[in-house]
């Protein structure tokens, strides 16, 4: 069995962003592991607010990279995400991790990445 078929990869995934301020920038993400979404989900919906508050800012994290695939931000650096920055990376995290309608498209819309994901 080829087991790249079932573990993420550590392989960047360039992606073309388009920030809020309307610049358009290469970002690189890496593929968040199962356990990493199921630890999102089971945030968003503990009805905790802390853990409800930053979920989406630990995903960001566990998937923003350089090029050469090294984690970029941190759990800590990550609550400090501006509400633009989230709603403009967080598409892409969805995108990378093959969830939502919008995964097999290069440049997912931003509203439909959000709805599918919530």
């Amino acid at each position: 069995m080829d087991k790249s078929k079932i573990l993420t990869s550590n392989a960047p995934v360039a992606r073309e962003v388009k920030f809020s301020d309307g610049t358009t920038e290469t970002v690189h993400f890496r593929q968040v592991s199962a356990g990493q979404m199921r630890r999102w989900r089971a945030a968003e919906a503990s009805g905790n607010e802390d853990e409800t508050c930053f979920a989406m800012q630990r995903l960001v994290a566990a998937s923003l990279c350089d090029a050469d695939g090294k984690l970029v931000l941190s759990e800590a650096e990550s609550q400090n995400l501006t509400a633009n920055g989230l709603t403009d990376l967080f598409p892409h995290v969805m995108a990378v991790a093959g969830i939502g309608e919008d995964a097999k498209k290069s440049s997912p819309s931003v509203d439909a990445s959000i709805s599918a994901a919530s």
